[in-house]
């Protein structure tokens, strides 16, 4: 068995905490982007302004485009 040292153990559990912090934050941002494209879809399907959409949701008008584009196609 090896030997690890108790500053060994430590930077092993302190690099585990910052690889589950870096992972929530990851996560986080991904579900915020998840639901703001949720959102727009469902503005879209409303008939709101796409210029408001994009402004609501920060994304870009060609990008909201492309949203009430897709949203016409059977698979949104």
């Amino acid at each position: 068995m090896k030997y690890v040292t108790s500053w060994e153990r430590i930077a092993k559990e302190e690099g585990i905490e910052i690889g589950k912090e870096e992972g929530i934050e990851i996560g986080k941002e991904e579900g915020e982007k998840k639901g703001k494209l949720e959102t727009a879809v469902a503005m879209v399907k409303k008939g709101l302004n796409l210029d408001l959409i994009a402004e609501v949701t920060g994304f870009s008008k060609q990008r909201v485009q492309q949203l009430a584009a897709d949203s016409n196609s059977p698979g949104i």
